[in-house]
């Protein structure tokens, strides 16, 4: 594997450079809205930093998952296109999943009606989940998901899958011993 570039101001977002559109999700960390990042549709996750628990470690802990998530291209993991640090907020700025997540797909009705979903499909969607992991497992260290669920897997306008939150993810130094 090649050496790679860790977090840089490059991946700094200025909060001018970006005009959200729509929520297009909540959970405890914040909001997940669409939004325009130099002319290109985006997903922006906010998390609101409480004043009680916002320190500068909480700040650093964001940073190192974007620094992280900058090394990671593979067809089947969520492009990471920067973060945007501010004293009650973090964003981060991954590319636009439009059809929304696995479990939502397979589970809730769109628009009031099911989803048909073939077996053809649901395999594609085994095999591109498979090839994220495999790609996330063959990197130096190997990377560990840690929070693999329907709801960490998206689906793009094209049907395909991949994996997104990279937040419980943890490098694995292995040393093994061959007998």
């Amino acid at each position: 594997p090649n050496e790679q570039v860790g977090l840089s101001e490059n991946w700094m977002i200025d909060r001018s450079a970006r005009i959200l559109v729509k929520t297009i999700g909540h959970s405890s960390f914040g909001t997940v809205n669409e939004g325009r990042l130099n002319g290109t549709k985006v997903a922006v996750k906010t998390i609101r930093l409480d004043k009680n628990l916002s320190t500068g470690d909480d700040i650093e802990g964001f940073k190192k998952e974007a620094e992280l998530n900058c090394k990671l291209r593979h067809p089947n993991i969520v492009l990471f296109m920067g973060i945007c640090v501010q004293p009650t907020e973090v964003c981060i700025v991954t590319e636009l999943m439009s059809r929304g997540n696995v479990r939502d797909l397979l589970v809730v009705a769109v628009n009031g009606k099911a989803v048909k979903l073939d077996w053809s499909m649901r395999l594609q969607w085994a095999v591109d989940t498979a090839q994220g992991m495999a790609y996330l497992h063959s990197l130096t260290p190997l990377m560990i998901h840690r929070d693999l669920k329907t709801t960490n897997l998206l689906v793009d306008r094209g049907m395909n899958v991949k994996i997104c939150d990279f937040g419980l993810s943890r490098p694995v130094f292995q040393n093994f011993e061959h007998k």
